[in-house]
């Protein structure tokens, strides 16, 4: 779970920068002054990678979730062959090939 935690920071982190540096900040200092000269552009490029994120983040649930299901079918099937070919072997009656 830390892996997780440290990328998704870097990502936040890393989309703020780039945000900033898209908003065309200006910084003076007599007197101190900090300004977004394209405030816009930075709030969509926040909004933007804001859906982007949670878009991805629904389709790799969707995708996990059928991968899962299919996961736990093949593994009951095979399971209910392997029991079948089991009992046919103590019976002695093997049709499987």
């Amino acid at each position: 779970m830390t892996k997780e935690i440290i990328l998704a920071t870097v990502f936040v982190i890393t989309t703020i920068c780039v945000a900033i540096m898209i908003s065309e900040p200006t910084i003076t200092f007599k007197p101190f002054s900090l300004s977004l000269r394209a405030w816009y552009k930075g709030a969509v490029w926040l909004i933007f990678m804001t859906l982007w994120t949670l878009i991805t983040i629904g389709y790799k649930l969707e995708w996990h979730k059928g991968y899962e299901d299919g996961f736990i079918d093949g593994v009951d099937k095979t399971v209910e062959h392997i029991i079948t070919i089991q009992n046919e072997k103590e019976h002695g009656t093997e049709q499987h090939q």
